[in-house]
């Protein structure tokens, strides 16, 4: 392995027993497009990040609990049809 390819791979950070079903989703390209450049900063699989953020966000979840949730998906609600004016 060159030290190029070394600098690249990734690291899988999927715990053991880490096998349950995947979740699938779609995601806006700019967002996709910032869990890729968050991933090639870890070093990490594109997946692995996506759960990593998903964890953050429960931790969150767990602190604020539902009214966090309704401010995101208004503001995401908010971001998406501005973005079509």
């Amino acid at each position: 392995m060159t030290s190029s390819e070394s600098s690249t791979k990734r690291i899988s950070r999927s715990p053991n027993g880490c096998n349950a079903k995947p979740i699938y989703l779609k995601l806006r390209p700019a967002e996709r497009d910032e869990i890729e450049s968050i991933a090639d900063q870890l070093r990490y699989s594109i997946g692995g990040t996506s759960r990593l953020l998903i964890l953050i966000g429960l931790q969150e979840y767990r602190r604020s609990g539902v009214d966090a949730l309704q401010r995101a998906n208004d503001e995401d609600y908010h971001r998406e049809h501005d973005d079509r004016i």
